[in-house]
């Protein structure tokens, strides 16, 4: 109870100040806000650029707000509650705090396009109490994952896992998935970013790649060098897409390639195969037809831990095993999944329209166009 109150006070405090705010006028602005990212994510841009395409007076605000130092927290909240005091909408990829702990003016929009196309881990209310997750106390004082108007999903199945993660009504959820189907979807741009990729990280022509992108883990660093020692590097090359939070895993096998792309979905461009655990990089990979392998190394430790919300064993669109020796044999003698197309096909449905032109068309509408399908 105790460690609860000064959360408690800072939420008044910031009440206080954000009623102030509501007093300015709305400007014809949306306000893009991240915790996870230092940068403006692909997402955002492709998003920005579709609402001022829609209409040009409206423009874009992006605030991007790691949670990298804590004494620049209460600055980002307050230059987070002035914009969307002022904002006509509001569009988040994680939760955020100035969201759903505030009181907001009753015409604000609020957008939630998760920073991925689904999920294989539980995040959100499904992880409340869990080691990976948060304490249900707190998530009850800081209203984890309110206040949203609209939830982007991709598709009908994905829908129902955002309702449980989030926590919201499917009236809320709207089909209209996420502008990085569209940068997926772009043989153009895939294919200048895999010319770009291949010179960048001198990848001879005559190799295959094989993307290795695990989840992050709070506190368990990833045996990389393991992996790496059972893969041919005569006939593959191996990219480590590390996450951005991840400061345990040491890497001292020197034929691997560790990247700085910005984004996982960057380096699909580039990638052959997939090796990965539980991350949801698994359902973009799935739209590029690029061979997925599971090492699943510690899954009964991490189902403990985080848990699942897809049946692995029943919709994995790849091998599933803890071996790294047969991770390798795997790709060494690479064949078609033949759950790979369904798996695709059942969790994204939103690529037979431009989803980042969809949601801007959903922003600045006056009303929820009735033709639309909600979940």
């Amino acid at each position: 109870m105790f460690t609860r109150l000064p959360l408690r006070f800072a939420i008044a405090v910031a009440s206080g100040i954000y009623a102030l705010a509501k007093i300015l006028p709305v400007q014809d602005k949306v306000t893009f806000i991240s915790r996870g990212n230092s940068f403006t994510s692909i997402d955002f841009q492709l998003l920005g650029e579709a609402i001022e395409r829609e209409r040009a007076s409206t423009h874009a605000v992006f605030l991007n707000h790691p949670l990298s130092s804590l004494w620049k927290v209460p600055f980002h909240m307050v230059a987070e509650m002035y914009h969307v005091a002022t904002s006509r909408a509001v569009v988040i990829d994680t939760y955020i705090v100035a969201v759903s702990v505030l009181k907001h003016r009753p015409q604000l929009k609020v957008l939630q396009i998760w920073h991925a196309l689904g999920a294989f881990k539980a995040f959100g209310r499904m992880a409340i109490g869990r080691a990976e997750g948060s304490a249900e106390g707190l998530a009850q004082v800081m209203r984890m994952h309110e206040n949203y108007t609209y939830v982007s999903a991709p598709s009908a199945a994905t829908a129902a896992v955002y309702r449980q993660c989030f926590g919201i009504d499917e009236s809320r959820i709207v089909l209209a998935g996420s502008p990085r189907v569209d940068y997926l979807l772009n043989d153009e741009t895939q294919q200048t970013q895999r010319e770009m990729l291949t010179e960048k990280y001198e990848i001879p022509h005559d190799r295959k790649v094989v993307l290795f992108a695990p989840t992050f883990r709070k506190n368990s660093p990833i045996p990389v060098d393991e992996l790496v020692s059972q893969i041919d590097t005569n006939r593959f090359v191996v990219l480590l897409r590390k996450h951005p939070l991840d400061d345990r895993t040491v890497v001292s096998d020197p034929r691997v390639i560790i990247t700085d792309e910005s984004e996982g979905i960057e380096l699909l461009a580039v990638a052959d195969h997939l090796v990965t655990d539980y991350s949801a990089i698994v359902f973009e990979a799935s739209l590029r037809n690029i061979p997925v392998y599971f090492w699943t190394f510690d899954r009964e430790e991490y189902a403990v831990k985080r848990g699942f919300m897809l049946d692995f064993d029943a919709e994995a669109p790849g091998p599933i095993t803890d071996s790294a020796a047969e991770i390798a044999h795997e790709i060494a003698t690479a064949k078609p999944s033949p759950r790979s197309s369904a798996f695709a096909s059942k969790y994204v449905e939103t690529t037979h329209f431009n989803n980042a032109d969809r949601l801007a068309q959903l922003l600045l509408a006056a009303d929820f166009p009735a033709d639309w399908a909600r979940s």
